[in-house]
């Protein structure tokens, strides 16, 4: 089992704050902080203003962050046959590929 100073996680999220996912996101980095493990957030956006978060930053980023729901929805809604229920495609996908770089 690897000591603790040896573990850096780095928790990706949608956001840190509003939601319950991001509220559960929060906490858990809290906590882990507070076990003195050097944990990270990457978000789309960040509202809670907790350390060691980093959001995307840049104003077309940020516009493609809120669209990315839209267009996941919009194969499902050019498909005829469809159920109205909720799903998702994911093709936008959360586009964390690479970040981790940012995290230091």
């Amino acid at each position: 089992m690897p000591a603790q100073a040896d573990l850096r996680p780095l928790l990706l999220g949608h956001n840190d704050g509003p939601s319950g996912a991001g509220r559960a996101l929060a906490r858990l980095h809290s906590g882990l902080l507070a076990a003195d493990v050097p944990s990270q957030i990457l978000v789309a956006f960040s509202t809670a203003g907790l350390p060691n978060t980093h959001a995307q930053r840049g104003r077309l980023r940020r516009i493609f962050a809120v669209l990315r729901g839209y267009l996941d929805q919009l194969p499902l809604r050019l498909y005829p046959g469809r159920r109205r229920s909720f799903f998702s495609t994911g093709c936008g996908g959360a586009n964390a590929a690479g970040r981790e770089r940012d995290c230091p």
